[in-house]
């Protein structure tokens, strides 16, 4: 079920990519309510919520999930032709103290918001827009209503993060000193040390 969900999503993406705010935000709204199982009549989707700060300013973000009349997560959109709204998503996610923010461009980003880090240091995860997507197909199951838990979001974006990191570890370590020593262990009880190394010469 995540999986065509996800897949349809990213049809829809490239259909509509191209098209003016107001449909996107449309688009995501049905998106979220045939997908995600979030009510329209239930105001379940609150949509350009007009939030006063001080005397003079306002904040209104594109999307805020809701259940049971708790703010979930909010959702900044924006076209995919335009820069991502990171920034914006963070002040809203400050001034609402609401730490789950999805930011939806060329691509999705899934941040964790915490407070005692610099904004530039916020955790997250970027998605592309691609078919069978595993992460894509996880942002489809985690964002749903009927599983949504911060928690569970919040470990996703630290074992993806985790995982970058280990692959980059593991990267940096792999040398030609190490693939050839690792080459000669392997083949050591088969072959003589001269036939192993004239053979990974030859390579």
């Amino acid at each position: 079920m995540y999986s065509n969900n996800w897949n349809e999503i990213v049809n829809l993406y490239n259909e509509y990519k191209s098209v003016s705010e107001d449909k996107i935000q449309s688009l995501w709204e049905t998106i979220f309510s045939e997908f995600f199982n979030y009510s329209k009549l239930k105001r379940e989707i609150d949509t350009k919520r007009n939030i006063q700060i001080g005397s003079t300013e306002r904040i209104i973000p594109d999307i805020i999930l809701k259940q049971e009349n708790n703010d979930l997560c909010i959702i900044e959109l924006k076209q995919e032709t335009l820069t991502c709204g990171s920034e914006q998503l963070i002040s809203y996610l400050k001034q609402l103290k609401i730490d789950i923010g999805i930011l939806i461009c060329s691509s999705i980003y899934i941040y964790a918001y915490e407070y005692n880090k610099p904004d530039t240091q916020q955790s997250f995860v970027k998605i592309d827009f691609v078919k069978d997507s595993q992460d894509g197909i996880k942002f489809v199951e985690l964002l749903n209503k009927n599983n949504f838990n911060k928690e569970s979001i919040k470990q996703f974006i630290h074992n993806k993060i985790k995982s970058k990191e280990n692959i980059l570890n593991i990267k940096n370590k792999i040398s030609k000193e190490l693939i050839i020593n690792l080459l000669k262990k392997h083949f050591e009880n088969e072959y003589s040390q001269q036939e192993i190394e004239n053979a990974i010469n030859l390579i």
